[in-house]
């Protein structure tokens, strides 16, 4: 539907545009064709009217003379009759000499023929007059006046073949059209489909296909170059800040989660333990002899010993999710208990397990091996507390007694 702008209905659409103006198109078209060749046909007419008229009047003044003579109006009567067969006649009259009627004939067939003395005589419809002579002497008057039979026919065939001609031509054109319409509006609805998609769905990905238009297939390719060039971007940004984001909650050296994530995931954990009634429990690990032997082999040595610690922690604790560095050589593990034992088994259990894990020498550079244990404390919610502070408060204090040999509280 083609809205009109101020209505409340939207602006015309380039479909209806294109449709309507092909449709005005070939109706002008067809209607000054149809409307020369009725015109020229009328004239055409109107000289083969006149000289009808013209040449059935001479006709019948020859043939009237000796009915006239011999006052013999049947005869006349028959003459005018078979004259008038041809229904391009409308009326004939014969006066005698003094004037007075002699016979008269009307085709009643005929199509109306009162159009005023003007308009008759432009048709060539007009009486034509002849004096019907003997011996030199008039002895009487013909009046002819013509028919608008073949008029008619004419306009009214020429009406008929202009309509059909005009459904057939507006038949072609709305099929030819529309695939115009098609080739020019349907690349254009994809443009606007995909720049949607795009918009709102961030469907950068979409591309326009060829048209087979020269024209709109260039406009297609920039379009899609523009699309290419949008991904590329928007690709770059979403790696940048992935990367952003696995850094603003990762260790840089382990790949672990830093206290930032611990938080969220506490806070995680604590309300799943709150909807099912379950523990959370929170290991605190801290390095042993760390500090000397960062001293005594340096840095780079410091940092091989963390990420074996990294290491062995994740496949003690079965998942690296659990496992969090929360500063130089202290790391943090956040148990669920919720379908195992309780928290104080699970934390035994873990706690068995980093152990196990950290009993075997870390390997340096040039051969050079040390052993590097874990002290470990924990704390568990709720028994120990609701806030993260509160549990790492405490099993820091625990890890203190573990790494003295005292006995965990």
């Amino acid at each position: 539907m083609i809205g009109r702008a101020g209505r409340g209905e939207g602006p015309p659409t380039l479909r209806g545009m294109l449709a309507r103006g092909h449709l005005q198109l070939v109706l002008l078209a067809v209607a000054l064709a149809s409307a020369s060749l009725m015109v020229s046909g009328l004239f055409a007419l109107r000289g083969y009217a006149t000289q009808n008229v013209a040449l059935a009047a001479q006709t019948l003044a020859y043939a009237a003379e000796p009915t006239l003579v011999f006052g013999d109006r049947e005869a006349a009567l028959r003459l005018v009759s078979e004259l008038g067969t041809n229904d391009n006649l409308a009326a004939i009259a014969i006066d005698d000499a003094a004037g007075r009627p002699f016979v008269r004939w009307h085709n009643a067939g005929a199509v109306g023929v009162d159009f005023g003395p003007v308009l008759s005589n432009w048709l060539g419809l007009g009486p034509v007059e002849k004096r019907v002579t003997f011996r030199g002497e008039a002895v009487g008057t013909v009046r002819v006046v013509g028919g608008i039979g073949a008029i008619f026919r004419y306009t009214l065939a020429a009406l008929i073949i202009a309509v059909s001609c005009l459904g057939i031509t507006v038949l072609a054109t709305r099929i030819l059209a529309r695939r115009l319409e098609d080739a020019i509006a349907a690349p254009l609805d994809r443009v606007a489909e995909i720049a949607h998609d795009v918009m709102n769905e961030r469907r950068l990905s979409r591309r326009l296909g060829p048209s087979g238009i020269a024209e709109i297939d260039r406009f297609a390719h920039d379009f899609n170059a523009l699309l290419a060039e949008l991904e590329s971007w928007h690709n770059t940004l979403a790696n940048e800040n992935a990367e952003l984001s696995r850094r603003a909650d990762r260790d840089p050296l382990t790949g672990l989660g830093n206290r930032a994530r611990l938080e969220r995931n506490f806070e995680i954990a604590i309300d799943e333990a709150q909807r099912v009634g379950s523990e959370v429990v929170l290991l605190y690990c801290d390095c042993n002899g760390f500090k000397q032997i960062n001293d005594t082999h340096g840095h780079d040595a410091g940092d091989a010993i963390i990420c074996v610690v990294a290491d062995r922690l994740r496949l003690a604790s079965g998942d690296t999710e659990r496992v969090f560095r929360i500063g130089g050589d202290e790391f943090a593990i956040l148990l669920d208990a919720n379908g195992r034992a309780g928290a104080a088994e699970e934390a035994a259990r873990v706690r068995a397990a980093v152990h196990e894990a950290m009993a075997g020498p870390v390997a340096l550079a040039l051969g050079v091996e040390v052993s590097i244990g874990l002290s470990v404390g924990h704390a568990s919610y709720p028994e120990d507390g609701h806030t993260l502070r509160r549990l790492m408060r405490l099993a820091d204090m625990r890890m203190y007694r573990d790494k003295r040999g005292e006995p965990a509280l």
